[in-house]
Formats: structure tokens, sequence, C-alpha cells
């Protein structure tokens, strides 16, 4: 009887024993599933940074490309407006020379 007993307690001790083992290797993968998880979460993160950080360039170079471009427009514009003062300007001349010949001639 002494001997079942021992035997009984053995068992029980043995099943505590692998019941223990089971569910710290379960905390373990758990623990384990939760660092890969937050791995995961801090990669993703720094793609959405970078991926933000090349958006802002992209703009910025379009942004630096438009404001260029506006620039030689309004470069374009002042050209054309000196070019047609200038123009005006020789009708003027041309108009009073034309004048005076034709005083002259009269």
């Amino acid at each position: 009887m002494v001997e079942a007993n021992t035997t009984l307690q053995q068992e029980r001790v043995k099943a505590d024993v692998h019941r223990e083992v089971a569910h710290m290797e379960a905390l373990e993968r758990r623990e384990a599933e939760f660092r890969q998880q937050q791995e995961r979460e801090r990669e993703q993160a720094r793609d959405a940074q970078l991926k933000l950080r090349e958006l802002a360039a992209k703009e910025l170079k379009e942004r630096v490309h438009l404001e260029r471009e506006l620039v030689r427009q309004q470069q374009q514009n002042v050209i054309l407006q000196k070019q047609r003062e200038v123009d005006r300007l020789e009708a003027q001349v041309d108009r009073h020379l034309l004048q005076q010949a034709q005083d002259n001639l009269a």
C-alpha cells in the first residue's frame, strides 16, 4: 500500500512537472510571438516613415520644378512686354521720321 501511494505520488509529481513544463513552453511561445509581432510593427512603422519621407521628397522636388517653371514663364512675360514696348517705340520713331520726310518734301 505504501508502495502504491509512493507510485501514485510520483505519477502526480510527474504530471505536475509535465503540466508546468507545458505551461512554461506555452508562455515562451506567446512571448516569442509577441516579440515577433512587435518587430513586425516596428518594421511597418519604419516602412511607413520611409514612404512618407519619399513622398515628401517627391512633392518638394515637384514644387521646386513648378516654381522654376513659374519663374521661367514670368521672365518670358517680362521679355515679351519689353519687346512690345520696343516695337511700339520703334513704330513711333518710324512714324515721326516718316512725318519729317513728308514735311521736308512738302
